[in-house]
């Protein structure tokens, strides 16, 4: 009878839900007609379609984490008291007792299936284990394990971990980070990593995580310019020989603290600027405009994060702000993400000092948008083993199932600030989106566009994922001031 019961109350759930589904699409059809609402009205249908299509199991994986957070919480009080060994049921033992246990089983089951029990940890404070939840179950609706894809080069990337703050150190006290964090798989491609075999690999997967539809001679040309060692490591201060930039000399027992600058609306006015350059090194993507705007995101540029069409694209559409080409300091370093074939003909045309000799920017001039000293040094490119994981492990989103699959990566603010997590002792990101974006503008020098999602991000989940690493204590993110009506 009470099996029957509850059978109704999910049929009733069900057909709310299906009620409210029906009513958003006709409200959300209206509006996009109406004009009144910027949107991809075929990607949100799709999602919408993928939802309900899972709500079932997407509630069953609901009560299994609330029931392995509740076990792993209650499961050294419940034994005391009891006196009893797991899994063993008394006469004295209440119905109570009785449903959490099973709920348990169902919890170990529910995630044995999903590729292994869900790492909870009983000390992580309330505000910490909800944010952890809210991602796991977006990674669970998602239908992507941790395990799916691990076709990685791994190489030993253990750091002197002289600084007792770090985030490796927070990381390995947590089980579910332990999980998703990999510091072995290389951050950035060097000479050294390019072979006939490696080639093959990395075929399979298309940009910006392997080199499918690439000729193997245009790649080897790019990975071979990438030899001098200011090129194979993040920080200069790592290396023995010293060298230029910002970071040269400074002390390697030292915590090194990162400050990511995205561009978003919640920065303008916000007074970071000066607390932004005193990091030891400062992180920036595509449309990075300072001047004009210093007192809220700084002027110092360690790193700019870019592919070459994000960049052209910043300069198109933000030239009005004074945005005419990357930051140029010598501090500067110049970070590729190889998101086309193009951008392996640029860093090879950067190189050698030459114009692009082929693809869409055939006949372009890297110095118009690098300069041309120390172009022996300067410039950086992620590797596409490093992406592919920063994607699977990271910012797995619905889009891979969608008909936007071939076109899905992470924004490039998300992959510099991904980068930093796995470089930096300590990290501090500001311009990232928060819980409330909607009352912010696009960008901190553009007072007027709001917030676009658009097929090709998930920024949505982006901001699940930034929740969960700031309640896990793994970075700080500025939340700005109390918000207005934007």
């Amino acid at each position: 009878m009470r099996y029957r019961s509850i059978e109704k109350i999910f049929a009733l759930i069900v057909l709310l839900s299906s009620g409210v589904y029906i009513y958003n699409v006709r409200v959300m059809s209206r509006r996009c007609n109406a004009g009144i609402l910027r949107c991809n009205f075929a990607l949100w249908l799709k999602e919408k379609t993928l939802f309900y299509e899972r709500i079932q199991r997407s509630h069953a994986d609901v009560m299994s984490l609330d029931a392995t957070v509740a076990t792993a919480a209650g499961t050294t009080a419940g034994t005391t008291r009891a006196g009893t060994t797991a899994g063993t049921t008394r006469a004295g033992t209440t119905r109570a007792g009785t449903t959490a246990r099973a709920a348990g089983t169902r919890a170990r089951a529910a995630g044995m299936r999903a590729g292994g029990s869900l790492p909870w940890d009983p000390d992580l404070r309330e505000d910490e284990k909800l944010a952890a939840k809210e991602w796991l179950l977006a990674r669970k609706k998602y239908n992507i394990s941790f395990d799916k894809d691990d076709d990685y080069f791994r190489e030993s990337n253990a750091l002197a971990d002289n600084c007792s703050a770090s985030l490796r150190r927070v990381v390995g006290r947590k089980p579910l980070l332990q999980r998703v964090f990999d510091f072995n798989v290389p951050v950035l491609l060097r000479k050294g990593h390019f072979s006939p075999e490696e080639f093959d690999r990395l075929s399979k997967y298309r940009t910006p995580y392997g080199w499918k539809g690439m000729n193997m001679s245009d790649v080897e040309d790019a990975v071979d310019m990438l030899s001098h060692p200011e090129c194979r490591e993040m920080f200069t201060h790592r290396l023995q020989d010293g060298g230029g930039g910002g970071g040269g000399g400074r002390d390697a027992e030292k915590c090194v603290r990162c400050a990511v600058v995205g561009n978003g609306g919640i920065l303008n006015g916000s007074m970071m600027g000066e607390e932004i350059d005193s990091h030891d090194y400062v992180f920036r993507v595509n449309g990075a405009i300072t001047a004009g705007f210093e007192r809220d995101v700084g002027n110092r540029t360690s790193f700019y994060f870019f592919s070459t069409n994000t960049m052209k694209n910043s300069m198109r559409a933000y030239r009005k702000f004074g945005f005419v080409h990357p930051p140029w300091s010598k501090e500067t370093r110049y970070v590729f993400v190889p998101c086309g074939h193009q951008d392996y003909y640029m860093v090879t045309a950067a190189f050698r000092r030459a114009l692009v000799n082929k693809g869409p920017d055939k006949k372009d001039k890297p110095w118009k948008y690098f300069g041309s000293d120390d172009v022996d040094r300067k410039f950086k490119m992620l590797h596409p083993d490093f992406l592919r994981y920063l994607k699977n492990n990271f910012l797995p989103s619905t889009r891979l199932q969608s008909k936007f699959k071939d076109i899905y990566r992470p924004s490039t603010g998300g992959i510099a600030l991904l980068t930093a997590l796995h470089t930096c002792d300590q990290v501090s990101a500001y311009g990232f989106i928060t819980s409330t974006y909607k009352h912010f503008p696009d960008h901190y020098y553009d007072q007027k566009q709001k917030l676009v999602f658009y097929a090709n991000h998930d920024l949505n989940f982006e901001r699940i994922l930034w929740k969960m690493l700031r309640k896990s204590q793994v970075m700080t993110l500025f939340q700005g001031k109390p918000p207005k009506k934007f």
